[in-house]
């Protein structure tokens, strides 16, 4: 049976985003409370380089600094970096991150080889980290449906190529 391009898409790209995800995600972590008005987002090194710092020039906050708050994916109207090393975080996309990202990807395109970092932001774009084989399960909104098949069968067109 012939695949449609969102399995296409998701055959080639989903390996990648799989070795990413397990060796080069991170969960994100941030100051309990946003302590010493720190609302940033980081991976655990730099949180924890970060909470040190705020413990020296908000002493009054000790107790909100003791340790970091976070270590799970969160949910994000954009994609989700390290605001210190730039190291992408685990996150999950709302319908506005969707259209966020989407916007993104129709300006630049999705490039083929994929950057394993591409590849985890496409893969949350189109939420085929669960397993979603049709676009209509994606989002309600038919124009979003739209563009979105229009960029998998530009990409697909693109793999298809760069396969031959």
């Amino acid at each position: 049976m012939k695949k449609n391009p969102i399995e296409e898409l998701a055959d080639y790209i989903l390996p990648i985003y799989e070795k990413y995800d397990s060796e080069d995600v991170e969960a994100p972590y941030w100051m309990f409370h946003n302590a010493g008005d720190e609302d940033d987002t980081f991976c655990y090194e730099c949180g924890e380089k970060r909470r040190e710092e705020l413990l020296k020039s908000h002493p009054d906050e000790a107790e909100d600094l003791e340790s970091l708050d976070g270590g799970f994916p969160i949910d994000s109207d954009s994609c989700c970096h390290c605001q210190t090393c730039g190291k992408t975080l685990a996150y999950e996309l709302t319908d506005e991150g969707i259209e966020y990202e989407l916007d993104h990807f129709e300006e630049y395109g999705i490039s083929v080889p994929t950057p394993p970092d591409d590849a985890y932001h496409v893969v949350k774009m189109l939420r085929l980290d669960c397993y979603t084989k049709s676009c209509e399960e994606i989002l309600d909104d038919p124009d979003i449906v739209q563009r979105i098949s229009k960029l998998v069968v530009q990409t697909v067109e693109k793999i298809r190529k760069e396969l031959t």
